[in-house]
């Protein structure tokens, strides 16, 4: 996206340590935050033309996560996106 001239947005559930790395990369706008608060996910979606959820994980660490992730916050980022 970058090479082709867009300003891609990066949300992360959280504190990425890999942060740092993104927003020296140009064009990135890297934004941490939790993935449950709709209006912070309205907000950063607001000048974008496109929304690619890539969200997931591959364990749990507490019981509910795989349910939490993987079904209420892609509900939320929809929500948000339209």
């Amino acid at each position: 996206l970058i090479a082709r001239g867009h300003y891609p947005t990066v949300i992360a559930r959280g504190v990425n340590p890999q942060g740092d790395v993104l927003k020296k990369q140009g064009n990135i706008n890297y934004q941490p935050m939790p993935m449950n608060d709709e209006r912070k996910l309205f907000h950063a979606f607001n000048s974008c033309d496109a929304v690619a959820h890539l969200s997931g994980i591959n364990r749990e660490q507490e019981k509910g996560d795989f349910r939490r992730v993987h079904v209420e916050d892609t509900v939320r980022v929809i929500h948000a996106a339209r």
